[in-house]
């Protein structure tokens, strides 16, 4: 968490709250918050310091010498895009470096793992996770670590655009340095596994759209994908000099609209699998528990997000939500379709049986409930009311990241929460329910002490 931006968070929070007692007290609140956190970043000092000491001490590839080998090589600040801040680290085994200095190509190529880190889309630096990727090159796995442009300097449309970006130029780049493009693992934490996942949608779309296009029926394997990349790869291995230099190049061609396509109609690159840490998927519904908290105006997702009209357009749950329930309605309206035809032919056998589920009545309307404003004056949609409906304890805790279980909340349907969620949305994504047939296989992983950032 940015501590600044959650100082002006709370600025705005308390200049809206009402009466110097209301103020006093939620002032009194956001301090204990704020020591919390404070208190939290300094007990992560030691941890900061192994990280910044490791970060530095890591020779680059270059600096190879047979004679004085180290388990780990670190490229630094490989630039995958126009932004100041799109810059990857790339962590080598000494196999790779080895390889590389040797110049065979013939070796087998490694494993490797792109991750993209959390901060509440506004904090977090590529040194912070030194230790982890040390780790995993120790265990012979080329570690790429992302670095992506932070609020206020963006929004996160345009972070999830440097997301895709950041994929591309692994998937092209990764063999300079010893990578296997067919086992690339993407791995994405808190809002890193929301960006990753948002990117994933977007390029999933794109291949199948551009399958589409070409009259093809089934969906690019893995391996298409791979041979597809493999076809564009330099020819030159002179590493980070070519790297970068090709980066550059390339971020200068980027159109913002068009950076999920291949220049050269192929399609968007795929990782073998996606691993999403305790990420968010329903933005919505998470500044509902934000705000059960307390900490909704200083978190800056809210900002991040664009306002409320942002929620819905950058949450993955909703818009793959709203594809299954467009596919479930088109096979109802198929279905009742059939169903006429064959009531409309007396004496044929109703192969359909006699139970055939009719179409469920709207219920009556409810008198809508008075608007909730916000400390800036704009009116919360329905969804980030969402824990209005059930305590925010027990069973609701394992909902809110997708287990379901029998609760109170049930009593809310599910078509009913994905209406709330769309509500006064705008630029939702529309995905074919058959695009999903090009996403990765995907690991969601989160528990109950750890599936929030911090705050």
């Amino acid at each position: 968490m940015s501590l600044w931006q959650a100082v002006k968070g709370a600025q705005v929070e308390l200049a809206a709250t009402p009466g110097p007692v209301q103020k006093a007290r939620r002032l009194g609140s956001i301090a204990k918050l704020f020591a919390a956190e404070v208190l939290g970043s300094i007990a992560l000092a030691p941890y900061a310091a192994r990280a910044i000491i490791l970060y530095r001490s890591l020779p680059a590839p270059g600096s190879f010498d047979a004679e004085q080998q180290h388990a780990v090589y670190l490229a630094k600040g490989l630039q995958y895009g126009a932004g100041a801040c799109n810059k990857m680290d790339i962590y080598m085994p000494v196999e790779a470096v080895m390889r590389q200095h040797q110049g065979n190509q013939t070796a087998d190529k490694l494993p490797v793992v792109m991750f993209v880190h959390g901060g509440v889309w506004a904090a977090g630096e590529r040194w912070h996770y030194a230790p982890m990727a040390t780790c995993l090159a120790r265990l012979g796995i080329i570690a790429c670590v992302v670095q992506y442009t932070l609020y206020p300097s963006a929004l996160v449309p345009q972070l999830v655009e440097e997301m895709s970006a950041a994929f591309d130029w692994a998937m092209a780049h990764v063999p300079l340095y010893g990578g296997d493009v067919q086992q690339v693992s993407l791995v994405g934490h808190s809002a890193g596994a929301q960006l990753c996942m948002m990117a994933l949608l977007q390029r999933a779309k794109a291949a199948y759209e551009q399958t589409a296009q070409q009259g093809q029926q089934q969906p690019i394997t893995q391996q298409q994908h791979s041979q597809s990349q493999l076809a564009q790869q330099p020819d030159s291995h002179n590493q980070e000099h070519t790297a970068q230099q090709q980066a550059t190049n390339g971020a200068a061609q980027h159109d913002s609209g068009h950076t999920m396509q291949q220049t050269n109609g192929r399609y968007p690159a795929m990782p073998r699998q996606f691993v999403a840490v305790t990420g968010v998927y329903d933005i919505a519904k998470h500044y509902a528990y934000e705000k059960e908290r307390g900490v909704h105006e200083l978190s800056t997702m809210k900002r991040a997000m664009g306002g409320f009209e942002g929620f819905a357009a950058m949450s993955p749950a909703v818009i793959l939500g709203a594809a299954l329930q467009q596919q479930q309605q088109q096979q109802q309206q198929q279905q009742a379709t059939l169903q006429q035809q064959y009531d409309q032919q007396p004496g044929q056998h109703n192969v359909l049986g006699k139970n055939w589920p009719k179409q469920q009545q709207q219920q009556p309307g409810q008198a809508a409930a008075a608007p909730v404003l916000d400390a800036t004056g704009q009116s919360e949609p329905p969804a980030c009311r969402y824990y209005h409906q059930f305590a925010l304890s027990g069973d609701s805790i394992a909902h809110r990241i997708g287990f379901e279980r029998s609760s109170d909340h049930d009593q809310m349907a599910e078509k009913q929460r994905q209406l709330d969620s769309l509500m006064g949305m705008t630029g939702v994504m529309q995905f074919p329910f058959k695009a999903a047939e090009y996403l990765p296989p995907t690991l969601l992983v989160s528990s109950c002490t750890d599936l929030t950032v911090p705050w």
